[in-house]
């Protein structure tokens, strides 16, 4: 049976093959430790620039028979149902320097948003690597 770090693991892999991907990270309740029966894979893809939706889809496709691809709601972003787990998986795409954008407007500048202040924050804070490009 595949565990969800291994199936985190074997998705990001696959990112990881593209030249722009510098890192992939999971968070989310599974690596918090209080995950239910319906939590969710939530993986963060951080590339150098925007990834094709064909490398997007070719990825999705090796894991799921049914996904969605090109959400844009929160962050970039696609959605699918592992084929062998059941488990749904949920990755979000972001640059480095967006993100270090965020970190920098909470931690060092103190700018406060609506809603989202330290979320993004919390996010990378408690985020696990599962490939880093520079080691």
């Amino acid at each position: 049976m595949t565990t969800t770090l291994e199936l985190a693991a074997e998705v990001a892999a696959g990112f990881g093959s593209l030249g722009p991907v510098t890192a992939v990270a999971m968070a989310g309740s599974r690596v918090a430790g209080n995950p239910d029966d319906r939590s969710d894979v939530d993986l963060y893809v951080y590339a150098s620039e925007s990834l094709p939706i064909a490398d997007r889809v070719a990825i999705a496709d090796q894991f799921a028979h049914r996904r969605e691809i090109g959400n844009s709601f929160w962050e970039p972003g696609d959605e699918w149902i592992d084929a062998r787990t059941g488990m749904h998986v949920d990755v979000m795409y972001r640059t480095p320097v967006w993100i270090e954008e965020q970190l920098n407007r909470v931690l060092v500048r103190h700018e406060a948003s609506t809603g989202y202040s330290t979320c993004l924050w919390h996010n990378v804070l408690h985020s696990t690597p599962l490939f880093d490009r520079a080691g």
